[in-house]
């Protein structure tokens, strides 16, 4: 009777410890699945982002409020100052005239492929200033204001600490603008990234600034680690 109850309970043991195996394996199928497909979507965005920069802006007479159709290319070239007038953009207007779900931004630079294998702060690639002081354009963490910034190494920071998944996409294009202090028609590459942030999403206000822990905006704060939510 013993050796019985013994084997029926050693059964129902084993049932369960195969089907809690089954269990985890297909649940590390299925996150293993969603990262891919997380992954694959980022890509397929940054491609499309930097496809639709690299062609021409409609109307011809563009600006922030009137574009339907945003393009970066004109007469075969990128200024300045059309890089300026994109930059007057609110970055959630920008993500609708890209037709994008994900976060975004880009820069130029004129540095190899080599150089610039990721996007670690370490291995940061030193972008082209366009204007005064604009060094990226796209997320900042802003709904109102216009896109992109000054400061891309404290962005990049920010996405190394808080983003779930980043790809980066380069492509060369040919840039009319102020470079090394002269007017230049030089090649560069057009660096975009594309991310989700981790998940968890908290926004609150403050008046402080710290960019080594926080982004700080006009309107709000936003700590590292957590989701970004600055889009409908």
């Amino acid at each position: 009777m013993r050796k019985s109850q013994a084997l029926i309970i050693s059964t129902i043991f084993l049932i369960v410890v195969i089907m809690i195996g089954i269990a985890v394996f297909y649940f590390q199928v299925v996150s293993l699945q969603k990262g891919q497909d997380d992954f694959g979507a980022l890509q397929s965005e940054g491609s499309h982002i930097s496809t639709v920069l690299l062609g021409e802006a409609f109307p011809d007479d563009w600006n922030k409020d009137s574009v339907l159709k945003v393009g970066l290319v004109k007469d075969d070239t990128i200024t300045d100052e059309v890089l300026l007038k994109f930059a007057e953009i609110d970055y959630p207007r920008t993500k609708i005239l890209l037709g994008i779900q994900k976060e975004y931004l880009f820069f130029f630079t004129t540095q190899d492929e080599k150089d610039i294998e990721d996007i670690k702060i370490q291995n940061l690639p030193t972008p082209i200033i366009i204007g005064r002081d604009t060094q990226y354009f796209g997320w900042n963490g802003r709904n109102e204001g216009g896109n992109g910034g000054e400061n891309l190494e404290d962005v990049l920071e920010i996405l190394n600490s808080g983003s779930a998944n980043i790809v980066k996409t380069e492509k060369l294009t040919v840039l009319d603008a102020r470079i090394d202090g002269t007017d230049q028609l030089k090649p560069v590459r057009l660096v975009t990234l594309v991310w989700d942030f981790a998940s968890g999403t908290v926004t609150e206000s403050d008046s402080s600034f710290d960019f080594l822990a926080f982004l700080k905006t006009d309107k709000e704060i936003y700590s590292v680690g957590e989701t970004v939510g600055i889009t409908e």
